[in-house]
């Protein structure tokens, strides 16, 4: 009992200390725990696709992944698709192919000691569809990665979100972050997605604008259309940041000469050249689109569909929304940040909803500005604690849910789910404790997250210098990966009973039929 409670003041002693580097080494600390859980598959979402384009570009020096897909289509009794230039009419972003092909090249050259560290990992290479040893070793390296990014981006919210708040609603802040929102799910259960790469980029780009009150000089517009441009690349999603260069402009006219656009149009034609050259490599002609696109308006469909709906599952969002606008003193440039995640919805509530997908997982790069929204509601707010107890109700009803989403199939009516929703209270416990088979321990995980936070170690003490070239590196690397892709564009397989196509939607319809 006297150990315990030494424990717990050591914790607390960690969490009331004005040190940052301790609260951030608890923090990571608890993130680490999360990491040694069993050994999760990487490819789940969207077929793997981005993993596929990592993969495609190291292995045959181009973005055509027709191959990488051959063998999970097959499995699935799916047909085989094409474009006319025998590229897979694939519509996702692939800016994965530069981001995760470092984390796959240290897999290759240190596959001989990750087999050997592994362990038995036969059971995870059978479902959702078979996956050889090899793949999946390199595909941890990446889930390496993706756990980084994760890491990244929590220690950008606990440092940069809660400069004024007590340490007791950092604490609170971080764990409705974590919980009360699609984020556990996509980083720990379903880490194959670029939703998390998008969280750190996306909390330099808001911070970059909320810092300087949207208003910038030329140095500073060529590093955020920088920024945006190849961040374009790599998940669409940050396009909608582009809402605030109107009020960019606006705010910078007096710093900014019509001289000083050169730079941030010269970036943009940049970019967007290397995207077209990949664009019609793949389809033969400057095909645009996006595949789940349709001319429906289904705000309310994607709001509250059982399981995929916002805010059926993550119903925190429009309490904060309630609470935020309810303080007598509100954040006006905090208000303008919203209207990204509003510019989104609108967006989203334009494409088609298969109901697979636990939530939005798209919210996860917004968090930023969720975390800027609950430490001004704790500092302003005059009901904190009823608003600390509805949190904490819609964090209890997340996890609910995410546990419980693993056992229900999809189609069914409400009436289903109604009837059956008193099993999912036998699934709660597992979700706090990650399962009974959660904890699978593996000396190479242990390796790689030690590895991992020496990483972060060095990015935390040169984060100025990696922030202020990070866009430099990104752009070079996608000039690199379009020239391979072009290099190499007639390496690649030709299936007989492919169906020929350059329409975008087909991908779509057969991935989610």
């Amino acid at each position: 009992m006297l150990r315990k409670k030494k424990v717990q003041d050591t914790i607390l002693s960690i969490i009331n200390s004005k040190n940052k580097r301790n609260q951030i080494f608890l923090l990571l600390t608890l993130l680490g725990l999360f990491f040694f859980r069993q050994y999760p598959r990487y490819d789940y979402i969207d077929y793997g696709v981005y993993n596929s384009y990592a993969h495609s570009i190291i292995e045959d020096g181009n973005l055509n992944i027709s191959d990488e897909l051959y063998e999970i289509r097959k499995y699935r009794k799916e047909p085989i698709i094409q474009t006319p230039t025998n590229y897979d009419p694939d519509y996702h972003s692939h800016g994965s192919s530069f981001v995760f092909a470092p984390f796959i090249i240290i897999g290759k050259l240190f596959s001989d000691i990750s087999r050997s560290l592994s362990g038995d990992i036969s059971q995870y290479l059978k479902a959702p569809w078979p996956l050889t040893e090899t793949r999946y070793l390199e595909d941890m390296f990446i889930g390496v990665g993706l756990f980084m990014f994760a890491l990244i981006g929590f220690y950008q919210l606990w440092s940069f979100c809660f400069r004024e708040s007590t340490n007791r609603d950092k604490v609170i802040s971080m764990a409705l972050l974590m919980w009360a929102t699609p984020f556990y799910m996509y980083t720990i259960h379903y880490p194959g997605n670029m939703n998390i790469v998008l969280l750190p980029l996306l909390t330099l780009l808001y911070k970059f604008l909320y810092d300087r009150e949207f208003t910038l000089n030329e140095r500073e517009l060529v590093y955020f259309v920088s920024l945006l441009s190849i961040g374009f690349i790599i998940k669409v999603d940050i396009a909608f940041v582009a809402v605030f260069l109107p009020i960019v402009f606006w705010r910078s006219r007096g710093n900014l000469t019509p001289k000083d656009y050169v730079g941030p149009s010269f970036v943009v034609l940049l970019v967007l050249i290397l995207f077209l050259v990949n664009r019609y490599l793949q389809y033969g002609s400057l095909h645009l689109g996006y595949g789940g696109v349709t001319s429906s308006f289904i705000p309310l469909t994607m709001l509250f569909t059982p399981f995929s709906g916002l805010l059926y599952t993550c119903p925190i969002f429009i309490f904060l929304l309630i609470f935020y606008f309810s303080t007598k003193t509100k954040d006006r440039n905090l208000t303008i940040l919203l209207l990204s995640p509003l510019a989104k919805f609108i967006a989203i509530s334009f494409a088609f909803n298969s109901g697979v997908d636990f939530g939005w997982r798209d919210v996860i790069g917004n968090l930023y500005i969720w975390a800027l929204v609950l430490a001004h509601i704790f500092k302003n707010h005059k009901f904190k604690r009823g608003f600390l107890l509805i949190s904490v109700i819609c964090m209890l009803w997340t996890m609910f849910l995410s546990a419980y989403y693993n056992h229900l199939p999809f189609g069914e009516s409400y009436s289903f789910y109604l009837n059956v929703f008193a099993e999912g209270i036998s699934f709660l416990p597992n979700y706090f404790f990650l399962s009974v088979q959660a904890f699978h321990f593996s000396w190479l995980r242990l390796i790689l997250f030690i590895l991992l936070l020496c990483f972060l170690c060095i990015i935390s003490r040169n984060r100025e210098f990696i922030g202020r070239y990070l866009p430099h590196f990104f752009i070079i690397s996608y000039l690199i990966v379009t020239c391979l892709n072009y290099i190499n564009r007639d390496n690649i397989i030709i299936y007989d009973d492919a169906i020929v196509t350059d329409d975008i939607k087909t991908w779509y319809l057969i991935e989610n039929k």
